[in-house]
């Protein structure tokens, strides 16, 4: 899907670089970071690790050349007839392009984080709001700072909800990474110890989850695992209104009747609250997953999606890559 049209004027002014640039004025509807895989009208953001560098790609036989190129300082290639926007950090820059594009766009953006589930999460909320509006997400598990500004490269003017995975590996990525993305609504799977030796204790993960809470403003939706102690109390660092999700009784969603086989898992969804009641089938089984399916049931249901049709959408879900994939061994 193409990005609304830009220039590179417009690239250099977001990310504060300087533009080196033919006399010819060159529109852009495309941002990779990946040299195989580009279009005449792509930017390239040429980025700098420790293991690979972009910027040897750049070179006059590349096909096709993109629309424009964005380099360190000091690294233009000679004999370059490509408009060429100079950076101090081209990983920087890609965030900075990414938060003033998103802010050209006035949409429902959910963002999902959490220790665990955050990948089928947003799986299945991109089904489920598939149904109900055209819907974008982030592709695999792009959820880091080259990830998120992909992700939202991914919005045009035919988009009408954004749903990004938000990860973390250290203290400090979520308020980062939301400061960016600007979510409009947040999703919180679970806080657990799967990034542990990054923080040091259970608390330390709570705190880096609770930024996406206190990101989101009074007219947002937060989404909580409630059969989860830790993620429960991010309820109280947030300005939005609170949503739980869980078996446990007392529950905005309240998930029942659980169950599951070869093919998938079933269960049923109550909200009082919202006159929802409503049985969900879904193609992948786990039992986790129908509290993953729950919170991305109840955020179509806030944002105004019609139940069946959600529920249709989830039974349609596909998740990404091997997950929860069904092998039978022996005979």
């Amino acid at each position: 899907m193409k990005m609304s049209p830009f220039s590179c004027e417009e690239v250099a002014q977001a990310v504060g670089g300087r533009l080196r640039s033919p006399a010819k004025k060159q529109v852009l509807t495309g941002v990779s970071t990946d040299s195989r895989n580009l279009g005449r009208q792509d930017l390239f953001v040429a980025l700098r690790g420790p293991l690979h560098d972009a910027h040897r790609f750049i070179r006059p036989e590349m096909q096709p050349l993109p629309g424009g190129v964005v380099v360190e300082e000091g690294r233009i290639p000679p004999s370059m007839s490509l408009p060429m926007i100079e950076v101090e950090d081209t990983r920087r820059a890609l965030g900075d392009l990414a938060q003033w594009y998103r802010s050209l766009f006035q949409i429902p953006i959910i963002g999902i984080t959490g220790s665990n589930g955050k990948t089928s999460t947003k799986a299945f909320l991109h089904a489920a709001l598939s149904h109900h509006g055209v819907t974008e997400s982030s592709p695999a598990s792009f959820n880091n700072d080259i990830g998120v500004p992909l992700t939202l490269c991914r919005l045009n003017s035919k988009c009408e909800y954004l749903v990004v995975e938000i990860g973390t590996n250290h203290p400090g990525e979520i308020a980062h990474l939301s400061h960016m993305a600007r979510p409009t609504h947040g999703i919180v799977t679970s806080i657990g110890g799967s990034h542990l030796g990054h923080f040091g204790s259970l608390d330390a993960i709570e705190r880096e989850k609770g930024a996406l809470a206190e990101s989101l403003s009074e007219s947002g939706w937060l989404f909580l695992n409630g059969d989860c102690p830790k993620t429960s109390r991010l309820g109280a660092r947030t300005k939005a209104r609170v949503v739980s999700v869980g078996t446990r009784p007392g529950m905005t969603f309240q998930i029942d009747a659980i169950s599951v086989d070869a093919k998938g898992t079933s269960f049923a969804v109550y909200a009082a609250g919202f006159d929802v009641s409503e049985q969900v089938r879904l193609p992948v089984p786990g039992r986790h997953q129908a509290i993953n399916a729950g919170l991305a049931f109840a955020a179509g249901v806030c944002l105004g999606a019609d139940p069946k049709m959600l529920s249709r959408g989830l039974e349609e879900a596909s998740l990404p890559g091997m997950r929860m994939a069904h092998t039978t061994v022996g005979s």
